[in-house]
């Protein structure tokens, strides 16, 4: 199911200048989906998350792809796609 998600996410995003994806939430839902991407190819993805050691736990497994971080201005910037599992 997460891989099916992916390629409509991936097709819609590669549309898109950039492919930076903004993932609110590190959950089971979030981690596949990012996992997903990761695996897919996107150049960058941040994970927001209300607990931060979630999104940084969510990293270790994709350290150049995947960012930890708050929602701010460069999160958004170059957002290809905005996903929320919250």
């Amino acid at each position: 199911m997460a891989g099916d998600f992916c390629k409509c996410c991936w097709r819609r995003a590669s549309r898109r200048s950039g492919k930076t994806i903004t993932v609110l939430g590190a959950g089971g839902a979030a981690r596949a989906v990012v996992l997903k991407l990761a695996q897919s190819g996107a150049r960058r993805i941040f994970v927001c998350n209300r607990t931060r050691s979630k999104a940084e736990a969510l990293a270790q497994e994709f350290p150049t792809q995947i960012t930890p971080c708050g929602l701010d201005e460069e999160t958004l910037q170059d957002c290809a796609l905005f996903l929320t599992f919250w």
